[in-house]
C-alpha cells in the first residue's frame, strides 16, 4: 500500500533534484553507437532528500513512512512548489543523525510511473 510523506516539515534547502533519462544504447563493432529513448516516460526525477532540525515527533512520522514503504513500495510526495508524484526510496535506504534534541534524515527518492 502506498505511503505518503507528510507535507510538513519540508526538506531542507540542501536537498537537490536531478533529472535523469532512460536511454537504450547499442554499441556496434565498428565503433558506431546508436541511442534511443526508452519508453514514453523516459525522464524522471531523483531527489537527494535531507531533513534537518527535526523534532522527535517529526522524525518518527517520516521514519515510519520510509520503514513501511522500504525500497519496494510507492511513496507519494509533493516537492516544494511542485505537484504530487510517485517515488520509490533508493535501495540504499535512509540514514539519520541525532544532535542534542534534534534529528536529521537523509535518503534518495526516484520517481516512478
Amino acid at each position: 500500500m502506498a505511503q505518503t510523506l507528510p507535507a510538513t516539515p519540508v526538506p531542507s534547502e540542501s536537498s537537490s533534484c536531478t533529472f535523469e533519462q532512460r536511454v537504450i544504447s547499442m554499441q556496434f563493432g565498428s565503433g558506431y553507437q546508436q541511442d534511443a529513448v526508452s519508453g514514453i516516460n523516459n525522464e524522471f526525477e531523483v531527489w537527494d532528500m535531507n531533513y534537518n532540525m527535526l523534532s522527535l515527533t517529526q522524525y518518527n512520522a517520516i521514519k515510519s513512512v520510509l520503514s513501511a514503504a522500504g525500497s519496494w513500495d510507492v511513496i507519494n510526495w509533493t516537492s516544494p512548489g511542485g505537484t504530487a508524484k510517485k517515488y520509490k526510496m533508493d535501495k540504499s535506504g535512509y540514514s539519520y543523525t541525532r544532535s542534542a534534541a534534534t534529528y536529521s534524515l537523509k535518503f534518495k527518492l526516484k520517481q516512478v510511473y
